[in-house]
């Protein structure tokens, strides 16, 4: 059960109840709470003119249907965080005109550096490179409240809006990744071991607290990307060779997942030679919804989880036999939930 649901709502604030409460920010959202680079972006191209003030407005009623994208972050007097749908300033839309076809890549990068203002407005934010006859649309979010599967379902609820104003339907339940997780019914020296560590930890916190104020974040922000040279990685795929990935991989019965983190592994190795020691240890994510434990909707919301495998590429094997080991490595794991 989630921690939200296990406290009740009459939080208060300088001795005032918060008003327009959501739930409680889980601990699991908070671990990723502001943390510098863990803005998770999302681009599409779309082809033919773009109204950028119809945009807007499907990009409302989205935020209508899942309640994360229209809420703040309010800190109440013991310190615990609460979303909130009240006093909330509109998201942030920037258009662009668009100068080239790899214009939004700069876009891209200038706007994962900009900090968000959770206080203030909900952290997500759409920037629109706009061009005559091509534009590319981004979706910038906070990894607290969105995952790669979150800003799929935000992208397919914007167009839909788009097209057909109005039929977008009733608000999703914003559940939190704990929700989705099976009640514990056995026996676990690893849960207990770490609930008492937790425990330790929580009670030197509480004699010796220090609480960070949202300028203590933005100059960690401004640090972090003052002292590292920021860039991604593109990697392009035409609706054939995409389709023939997903093939190739389900013919071997190996997720896309795998195979890809199989031959980023292989290349590193073919270049700079073995991992070695913990580095071995590989780190996964998963999309929990397919793992819930109870039916859920399409949740917008940090609902991912994380598997460690340890594996190393063994080049006297198949590049299909290695990712097969990884692929069991990260099943085994989530077959447990």
């Amino acid at each position: 059960m989630d921690d939200f649901q296990r406290v009740p709502q009459n939080a208060t604030r300088n001795g005032r109840k918060i008003q327009g409460i959501v739930r409680m920010m889980t601990n699991i959202e908070r671990i990723f709470y502001l943390v510098p680079g863990y803005t998770i972006p999302l681009a599409i191209r779309i082809e033919g003119p773009v109204d950028a003030g119809r945009l807007q407005a499907a990009f409302a009623e989205v935020q209508r249907r899942h309640p994360l994208l229209s809420a703040r972050i309010v800190f109440d007097d013991l310190h615990r965080a609460w979303f909130v749908n009240q006093g909330v300033k509109p998201v942030d839309f920037s258009v662009v005109q668009r100068r080239s076809p790899t214009h939004w890549y700069e876009v891209v990068k200038h706007e994962m550096k900009v900090p968000f203002r959770p206080h203030e407005q909900p952290m997500i934010r759409l920037a629109l490179v706009q061009g005559e006859t091509e534009s590319d649309l981004l979706i910038l979010s906070g990894h607290s409240i969105s995952d790669g599967m979150s800003l799929v379902i935000i992208l397919r609820d914007l167009l839909t809006a788009y097209a057909r104003p109005g039929r977008l339907g009733e608000p999703v339940p914003p559940l939190g990744v704990t929700d989705l997780l099976p009640p514990r019914t056995r026996f676990s020296l690893k849960g207990i071991l770490t609930a008492l560590y937790a425990r330790y930890g929580n009670s030197r916190w509480r004699r010796h607290a220090h609480r960070f104020a949202y300028e203590d974040y933005l100059a960690v922000n401004t640090d972090f990307w003052q002292t590292r040279e920021f860039n991604m990685l593109l990697l392009e795929f035409d609706p054939e060779e995409s389709a023939a990935l997903h093939e190739r991989c389900h013919a071997r019965g190996v997720s896309i997942g795998s195979a890809v983190t199989t031959a980023a592994i292989a290349a590193r190795q073919e270049i700079r030679g073995p991992f070695t020691g913990y580095k071995r240890t590989v780190s996964i994510p998963y999309e929990m919804r397919r793992h819930s434990a109870r039916p859920v909707a399409d949740i917008v919301g940090q609902c991912s989880g994380m598997v460690d495998v340890t594996f190393t590429y063994d080049a006297k094997r198949s590049f299909w036999e290695n990712a097969a080991v990884l692929n069991q490595g990260v099943k085994a794991h989530v077959s447990r939930f």
